[in-house]
């Protein structure tokens, strides 16, 4: 340990003497120092500066982003709820739909039941089997055509001087009427 440390201007032992230093070394040191200490405040000011603007970018985005991520939570949840909605109104649309089937086929069943009864021998149920509803309303537009026409006995045969209905339905005698109509 008996080293001494050189200086610039002096020499200091380190032997456990104390030898004194002139003033103007240790004011020099001082401002050496002092110099120092104001270059790392400085940095270290300019450090935290930046590392503040850095850190407030950040929370500026991570604010942007929780807002984001509630808005989208929010979207979220009215978009579940409108799902919901949907899915209820289609069930219900579909129970609709099969309701309405059932309606228009007993519906069809009325329309054909009131036709064999109102043209009785002109038609039987089974004719009228696979007929659309168009079908039947077409039907009894041309059964009205031909039951209001009365039998004329012009040649003895009952016939009205049209085409023999020998071999033919009551159905393609009314189709063809119709079809003449038009």
């Amino acid at each position: 340990m008996g080293e001494d440390i050189q200086t610039a201007e002096s020499q200091v032992a380190t032997t456990g003497t104390v030898k004194m230093v002139p003033e103007s070394d240790l004011l020099a040191v001082k401002r050496g120092l002092e110099k120092q200490l104001a270059d790392a405040v400085e940095a270290a000011k300019s450090t935290i500066t930046e590392l503040k603007t850095k850190a407030d970018t950040h929370y500026q985005d991570m604010l942007r982003e929780r807002g984001s991520k509630e808005e989208l939570g929010l979207k979220v949840t009215d978009l579940t709820t409108k799902v919901t909605e949907l899915s209820d109104k289609l069930k219900n649309a579909g129970d609709s739909s099969e309701a309405l089937k059932n309606a228009q086929a007993a519906l069809l069943g009325l329309k054909k039941t009131r036709l064999t009864e109102l043209y009785p021998g002109m038609l039987k149920p089974e004719e009228l089997e696979g007929k659309t509803d168009k079908d039947i309303d077409t039907l009894e537009q041309a059964l009205k055509l031909v039951k209001g026409k009365a039998q004329s006995n012009y040649d003895g045969a009952g016939g009205g001087g049209g085409s023999p209905l020998t071999g033919k339905e009551a159905l393609g005698a009314a189709i063809e009427a119709a079809k003449s109509r038009k």
